[in-house]
């Protein structure tokens, strides 16, 4: 992953496809996992303002666009379906070879 700015990258998962949106860190320690809420998307302010603020002090971000948003639908399915695309989500995120929090 190169550290020139946001990347997306597009994850199958058993529930569609999913996005992250990668904001690498120069001398990365660690990816922090962030997934938007059942009334939002990636681009809530919060998570824009996370992913802006924390690769300087060396946490790369992904913020996590779930299967149901990446497919244009406006309700989630239920959290079994949730809890299955997010694992699905794993090897991705470790990719980078660092610990991940989510």
């Amino acid at each position: 992953m190169d550290d020139d700015g946001p990347v997306t990258e597009t994850v199958p998962t058993p529930a569609g496809d999913a996005r992250i949106h990668w904001h690498p860190a120069p001398r990365a320690r660690l990816v922090l996992a962030l997934g938007h809420g059942a009334g939002g998307g990636v681009e809530a302010r919060d998570l824009q303002a996370l992913a802006a603020a924390l690769p300087a002090h060396g946490v790369t971000v992904a913020l996590v666009e779930q299967p149901w948003r990446v497919a244009g639908k406006k309700v989630a399915p239920a959290p079994k379906t949730l809890d299955a695309a997010w694992t699905a989500l794993w090897p991705a995120l470790r990719e980078p070879g660092l610990p991940v929090v989510a």
